[in-house]
């Protein structure tokens, strides 16, 4: 059949058994259209009307208000149920990436890594010295100033002078690193001479007030 119209007293006597026989009797792109009263009809009672129809088969239900009833209308698909089509897929040839190997010959010449260190290399440097010759006042030499000094220390040790430890004053929390010799305060303890005042508190930008920590002052266990 080409088209199946059915006219029903109650949506329930459209059951899905009654659908599927519908279906059977259509021709491929068949129609059927249905009636169901208008009154007392909910939103859930066109749901399963729509859910029995897509399980019996039809496809692109649509359902409207025509006077006192309720037209419903879908179709069957052109195609047979059954059907069998084949798809064509076009074969991506892919590009094999060769794995890279790294190989070694016996007559290969491998260099020892211990060949590299001169016999200076192995000696242990001497702490000590080290810190004399990079940090002001930490060396054995009575606290003079380190070589490289650029903390002011240098210049009044030519004077004849004895350099005093400067100490922390609230203006120097204030306004931090103004006075600066070296302009390395700021940058922290590992660019800070023995004698930095500043030396323990976190790093700053000078003029900038430091704030410390809330943990500050509590003894780190």
């Amino acid at each position: 059949m080409d088209v199946v119209l059915s006219r029903a007293p109650a949506a329930s006597d459209h059951t899905l058994a009654f659908l599927f026989e519908v279906n059977r009797v259509l021709r491929a792109d068949g129609v059927f259209v249905c009636y169901e009263p208008l009154e007392n009809r909910t939103f859930e009672i066109s749901e399963n009307l729509k859910r029995n129809l897509t399980m019996a088969g039809f496809v692109s239900p649509n359902i409207n208000a025509n006077g006192s009833y309720v037209e419903v209308i879908a179709k069957k698909p052109e195609w047979e149920t059954g059907t069998i089509q084949p798809i064509k897929l076009k074969k991506k040839v892919q590009e094999q990436k060769q794995p890279v190997v790294w190989t070694i010959n016996d007559t290969d010449d491998l260099m020892d890594e211990s060949d590299l260190l001169d016999e200076k290399d192995k000696i242990k440097p001497d702490m000590v010295a080290v810190r004399a010759e990079f940090d002001c006042g930490s060396g054995t030499s009575g606290g003079r100033a380190c070589k490289n000094c650029s903390c002011g220390r240098a210049e009044l040790e030519a004077q004849g002078q004895t350099p005093t430890k400067k100490k922390l004053t609230l203006d120097m929390l204030e306004n931090p690193g103004v006075e600066s010799s070296c302009g390395s305060c700021g940058l922290g303890d590992a660019f800070r001479c023995a004698g930095c005042p500043y030396r323990g508190l976190p790093a700053f930008k000078p003029g900038e007030k430091i704030l410390l920590p809330d943990d500050f002052f509590v003894d780190q266990i």
